[in-house]
C-alpha cells in the first residue's frame, strides 16, 4: 500500500536514532542516511504513488533494521532494554508479519505467497480509505517509539508493569482485524466481514483464549494494586507474599467468571447487563481469593486496601477488554465512506434503531449523514455520533447539498402541516421518502414447509428445471 513500508520503515529509523545521537556510535550515521533516504523516497511514494518500493525495497529496509537493531541493543546489560524495546519500536512490522503468517498457515497457503490479507488491507475492508489506514499505522508503530524511550528510561519493575498498557489494545486490535476473511485477490473490497473468527481455529475454542487474558489482566492488576499501595517497591516480605498469592487471586477470579457464564457470552455484544455480570465476577473471585488467603497464610502480612485496589482495577481492565470491539466497530463504521447517503427524520428510539440497523446491516449499502428531528432541546446535539439538525432551518439545505440521498421516516409523530412540508421539500429535490416501521406479523407455514418436515431424514427434491 502507498507509502506503509517507507512510512513505518521511517519511524522506527528516528526511534532507533534518538537514543544515539549522544553518543558516538557509528550506527548514528547509518541510521541518519537510512532514515533520509526512506523520507525522500516517502515523498513520491505516497498516494497516488508515482515510484514503487517492491519486495526487494522493503526487505532490504527490514533486513538493516533487524541488524541494526540488535547490534544496538546486543551491548545493554537490562533485559528489558534488549527485548522489548526493539519489539516496541518495530511494533507495527511484527504484528503484521504474525497476522498474515498464521492467517496463511490457517488457509493451507504458502507464507511466502503474497495477497491482500495485511492489516492495511484489512482496515480498507472495514471501511477506511487507503490515506486513512496507512496514517493509522503510522501512528501507532509512532506510539510504539515513543513508548521504546519511555520504557527504556524508567526501572524494570515500572518499565514491565506499562507494558501491557501497549502490547494488550495492540493484541485486541490484532484479534478484530483477525475476524475478517479476506479473499484473495482482485476481491478484496468484497470481503466478507462476518466470517469464521481467525483466532476460533488457532484455539480449540475461543474460551481458551478469553480465559488467558483474563489470567493476565488479574495478574496485571493485582501487580499494579501492589506497586500503588507500597509505592512502586516490591522487594522482601512484600514479594513473597506477592509470589504465592498471584495464582490465587488470578484463578479464583476467572473461575468465578467460568460459574457466573462470562465465557458463553459474545465480545462484540457486550451490553450493559453484561457488564454487571463482570463486576459481579470480579467481586466473587476477590471475596473467594481472600478466604482461601484466610485459611492458608490467615491473611498476614496483606493488606486490605491491597485488595480494594485491585478490584477496581481488575473491573476496570476486564471492562475495557470486552467492550473495545463495540469501540472498534464504532470508529471503523463512523469511518466507512460506501453507500447511499440517508438521512433519519426522528431522533427517538426508532430513528437510534435505524441507524444501528444500518450500521452493522452491510448488505443496505446506506450511510447515514445525520438525524432531522423538530424537538429544539436535540438541535446541535451528537447522537451516535451524528448531528441532530433542525428541519425547519436545515432540512432544505441538507437535501440541496446532498443529491440522490433518501429520507427515512422513523417518527410518527409529524403533524399533518409537516408532513406536506417535508412532502413538498423531497418532491422539489427529488428526494426519495421511506417509511420505518416496526411489524409483528403471524407467519401461516404450510406442514410441508422445508422449516418443519414431516420426515428428519428426507431428501427434499430439486427445484423444477434444475438438475439437483
Amino acid at each position: 500500500m502507498d507509502g506503509l513500508s517507507a512510512g513505518v520503515a521511517f519511524v522506527a529509523c528516528v526511534f532507533l536514532l534518538a537514543p544515539l545521537l549522544t553518543t558516538e556510535s557509528v550506527f548514528v550515521p547509518f541510521l541518519a542516511i537510512l532514515a533520509g533516504a526512506t523520507f525522500g523516497f516517502l515523498l513520491f511514494n505516497r498516494h497516488p504513488a508515482s515510484i514503487f518500493m517492491g519486495d526487494c525495497g522493503s526487505l532490504f529496509i527490514g533486513f538493516v533494521l533487524a541488524v541494526v537493531t540488535l547490534e544496538v541493543r546486543g551491548h545493554s546489560s537490562q533485559l528489558f532494554s534488549v527485548v522489548f524495546v526493539p519489539v516496541l519500536v518495530l511494533l507495527i512490522p511484527i504484528a503484521d508479519m504474525m497476522l498474515v503468517t498464521i492467517a496463511r498457515l490457517r488457509e493451507g497457503r504458502p507464507i511466502s505467497q503474497g495477497g491482500r490479507d495485511h492489516s492495511s488491507h484489512r482496515l480498507v475492508v472495514l471501511g477506511l480509505s487507503e490515506d486513512r489506514a496507512v496514517a493509522l499505522l503510522v501512528s501507532l508503530a509512532a506510539i510504539g517509539g515513543v513508548a521504546a524511550i519511555i520504557l527504556d528510561r524508567l526501572p524494570n519493575a515500572l518499565a514491565l508493569t506499562l507494558l501491557p498498557v501497549v502490547l494488550v489494545p495492540l493484541g485486541i486490535g490484532a484479534i478484530y482485524l483477525g475476524d475478517l476473511k479476506i479473499r484473495p485477490v482482485g476481491e478484496v473490497r468484497q470481503a466478507d466481514p462476518t466470517a469464521t473468527p481467525l483466532w476460533v481455529n488457532i484455539t480449540s475454542r475461543r474460551m481458551l483464549f478469553e480465559m488467558l487474558l483474563d489470567f493476565l489482566l488479574f495478574g496485571f492488576a493485582y501487580y499494579l494494586s501492589y506497586l500503588i499501595r507500597f509505592e512502586q517497591t516490591l522487594t522482601g516480605s512484600n514479594l513473597s507474599l506477592f509470589v504465592f498469592s498471584l495464582p490465587i487471586v488470578a484463578v479464583t477470579k476467572v473461575g468465578a467468571f467460568w460459574v457466573l457464564g462470562v465465557y458463553r457470552g459474545i465480545w462484540r455484544q457486550a451490553s450493559i447487563r453484561d457488564v454487571r455480570t463482570y463486576v459481579k465476577g470480579v467481586a466473587l473471585g476477590s471475596v473467594g481469593a481472600i478466604l482461601v488467603l484466610v485459611g492458608v497464610f490467615r491473611f498476614i502480612g496483606y493488606s486490605r486496601t491491597l485488595f480494594v485496589i485491585d478490584l477496581v482495577l481488575s473491573i476496570l481492565f476486564v471492562c475495557g477488554a470486552r467492550l473495545s470491539f463495540r469501540l472498534l466497530d464504532d470508529y471503523f463504521r463512523g469511518h466507512a465512506q460506501t453507500g447511499e447517503p440517508v438521512l433519519i427524520y426522528g431522533a427517538g428510539q426508532a430513528g437510534v434503531l435505524l441507524a444501528r440497523e444500518i450500521a452493522v446491516n452491510r448488505d443496505l449499502q446506506w450511510r447515514v449523514l445525520g438525524f432531522i428531528d423538530d424537538d429544539p432541546d436535540k438541535h446541535g446535539r451528537q447522537l451516535l455520533g451524528f448531528s441532530v439538525f433542525d428541519s425547519a432551518s436545515q432540512l432544505e439545505r441538507i437535501l440541496m447539498s446532498n443529491p440522490g440521498a433518501t429520507l427515512i421516516v422513523s417518527t410518527v409523530k409529524l403533524s399533518a402541516e409537516r408532513c406536506r412540508r417535508v412532502d413538498e421539500l423531497c418532491r422539489r429535490h427529488r428526494v426519495r421518502v421511506k417509511r420505518f416501521r416496526i411489524m409483528f406479523e403471524d407467519a401461516a407455514i404450510p406442514a410441508d414447509s422445508p422449516l418443519f418436515p414431516s420426515e428428519i431424514f428426507r431428501v427434499l427434491p430439486p427445484p423444477p428445471g434444475r438438475d439437483g
